[in-house]
């Protein structure tokens, strides 16, 4: 037999036990002369029969009552005298008097009458108010009927004793559950509301049931918050969310029972609302302050601080990554993959985890900051007050970085700038897809020259050269006015040794697009292959014409000193490259190269010199380089 069966018989045992003594009563039916004789009245079967069970009661439609002689009646029976005069004017009252639903019937033995059997119907009585008999000359003391004789007692009684064994096990959930059970049933009992445990069944235990797993919950959360105060760790951060996340579960069914009626419903609401409120509260709080110490570093720190200088720089290699030919505008992500090498550098310098804190930090959103900006303005004015230092235009990029986010048109000329400043010529490439594509609507290029151009994009970057050339043609077949296609398709076939066609194809983009400087950077680059400075020195004096770009002046520079143009090239390099960028290190190593040529070894010396006061961190060329000036003469 289950603990909850046997609870519930235990129960109704001790019930029955007690209702066999309690529901009996005696009144006064006669009085002759100073004498005054009294009956007894109990509760009984159809046959007069004291001790009938509840589920004998509950299987009658009638309610019966048996008179029988006590110590203080006239005799040990009754006389039809007896019947007729006094008893037969004995009634039942509740609310109003009760009409007998059968005759009164005298039951005898060795013919006397020895019991007398009053019938009532129970659709004229209410079970769970008193029973008062009324003689001529007297009021009985009250019957109250035991409940375990109302219809629904075993039902609701099994209900209470399955709530309280699940609130033991802390089954909280499937209290609700039968709560929602009890709830229902209730709408159909007339008999459920004068239950002794109705209040258990309707308020206390309903109420525990949400009220307990709250409470865990709120210790759960107030512990998560203890551990990552210790830990400072996002996952322990994390888990508030996790737990916050396992609340709504839990919030939504107590929401969901809400809407049955019962006496802490609105409580319960209020708890639940209370208690969510709290949770988002610390949760801002936690989240707010994490995210503003992990973006500390950019804010105070500077380009001699390795980390620093690394972090700022994968940053920039990010932002770079959403290059495209799709725009960036209002869509720029830092949720990029870095390359196995950055990885690895980050897994080497113990600073994996401490990087992608920093990128949940500039990425989190909280309600009380703006959402419109990456880097804020402590980062961007800790970067300005750097820009002499830093080795690659990051202020620049990192105010383009904002505008894109923010889809401002200004976001062309910030990045304009940081191409003209940019020394590497693959972030120069990247940063004019993303200056080209960013005002670039879907009708100016079609979805399926898109997926041409990225398709081939992807081709070049894994040397599959054909298959690039194959997706430029396509592209350009789709848009012939789009210059990077022209560029790329030329890339694709200098790299399969049709130079002649490639340049061709290159002139067009240029001729598409003048202030384009990608491919005349790639054009100087083959013609360095083939040795015709004069050609990039004609080329250059040209092109940094139209395009002010530190990378032009730099080849220029490059071009005069292969020509042996030494003072030329020193002035290019001081005239041009350093007012754009004078923290370059390969700007400083080519004047180190013409200050040799000139036999200016001092100069020389101070040139090299200057690379390892831009990047202490890099120095293998810098000692070859400076292994070689004793033997020059």
């Amino acid at each position: 037999m289950k603990n909850s069966t046997i609870a519930v018989f235990v129960t109704i045992l001790i019930l029955i036990s007690t209702s066999l003594n309690s529901q009996t009563t005696e009144l006064n039916y006669k009085q002759k002369g100073k004498t005054t004789y009294s009956l007894t009245i109990s509760l009984s079967d159809a046959k007069g029969i004291v001790g009938n069970t509840p589920d004998q009661f509950i299987a009658s439609e009638y309610i019966y009552f048996v008179i029988q002689p006590n110590e203080k009646s006239e005799r040990a029976y009754f006389k039809e005298g007896d019947l007729k005069d006094e008893i037969a004017s004995i009634a039942l009252f509740q609310e109003k008097k009760v009409e007998f639903a059968q005759n009164i019937q005298p039951i005898e033995e060795d013919g006397k009458i020895i019991r007398i059997l009053l019938t009532y119907a129970k659709k004229d009585i209410k079970l769970w108010l008193s029973f008062v008999f009324q003689s001529g000359i007297d009021s009985s003391e009250p019957i109250y009927l035991n409940e375990t004789y109302y219809d629904d007692f075993k039902l609701f009684a099994t209900k209470y004793n399955s709530l309280l064994k699940l609130e033991k096990e802390k089954k909280y959930e499937d209290m609700l559950l039968t709560s929602k059970e009890v709830i229902d049933e209730a709408k159909r009992s007339d008999f459920f509301k004068h239950l002794s445990f109705y209040d258990a069944l309707i308020d206390s235990l309903p109420f525990k049931a949400i009220n307990k797993p709250i409470t865990q919950l709120k210790n759960k959360f107030k512990n998560a918050e203890s551990n990552f105060s210790i830990s400072y760790d996002i996952n322990d951060l994390k888990e508030l969310d996790e737990i916050i996340e396992e609340s709504e579960v839990f919030f939504h069914k107590v929401e969901a029972f809400c809407e049955l009626d019962f006496p802490k419903k609105t409580g319960s609401l209020d708890l639940v609302k209370s208690t969510r409120e709290d949770f988002a509260k610390q949760r801002k709080f936690q989240f707010d302050n994490f995210a503003a110490k992990k973006i500390q570093l950019l804010e105070t720190g500077t380009f001699d601080q390795y980390q620093f200088r690394l972090f700022v720089n994968l940053l920039q290699k990010i932002i770079l990554q959403n290059s495209g030919f799709t725009s960036v505008k209002s869509n720029l992500s830092l949720m990029k993959s870095l390359s196995k090498d950055d990885e690895l550098n980050l897994e080497t310098s113990g600073w994996k985890q401490e990087f992608d804190d920093m990128i949940f930090g500039l990425t989190y959103k909280s309600d009380s900051l703006p959402t419109t900006y990456i880097f804020n303005e402590k980062i961007i004015t800790n970067l300005e007050q750097q820009r002499a230092n830093q080795p690659k235009p990051y202020y620049e990029l990192f105010i383009s970085a904002n505008s894109a986010v923010n889809g401002d048109n200004s976001f062309v000329e910030n990045i304009q700038e940081c191409i003209n400043l940019s020394a590497d010529y693959d972030d120069v490439e990247q940063m004019e897809i993303m200056k080209i594509s960013y005002d670039m609507a879907s009708e100016d290029l079609s979805e399926s020259s898109r997926n041409n151009l990225n398709a081939g994009k992807k081709n070049l970057s894994v040397g599959k050269w054909k298959e690039a050339d194959f997706n430029f043609e396509l592209a350009i077949r789709q848009n012939s006015q789009f210059a990077p296609a022209w560029f790329y398709l030329g890339y694709a076939e200098s790299k399969l040794l049709e130079l002649f066609s490639a340049q061709s194809r290159i002139d067009q983009s240029l001729l598409l697009l003048p202030d384009y400087i990608t491919p005349k950077l790639f054009s100087f680059n083959l013609l360095k292959e083939q040795g015709d400075y004069a050609k990039i020195l004609q080329l250059s004096k040209t092109a940094v014409a139209i395009n002010n770009a530190y990378l032009i002046h730099l080849w220029k520079a490059e071009a005069h000193f292969m020509l042996k143009q030494y003072n030329e090239a020193v002035e290019e390099i001081k005239s041009g490259c350093l007012p754009l960028n004078q923290n370059h290190e390969a700007v400083y190593f080519l004047l180190g190269d013409i200050y040799v040529a000139m036999k200016k070894i001092d100069l020389a010396k101070e040139a090299y010199k200057k690379t390892q006061q831009i990047n202490p961190f890099e120095s293998a060329l810098f000692n070859e380089k400076m292994s070689l000036l004793p033997v020059v003469k």
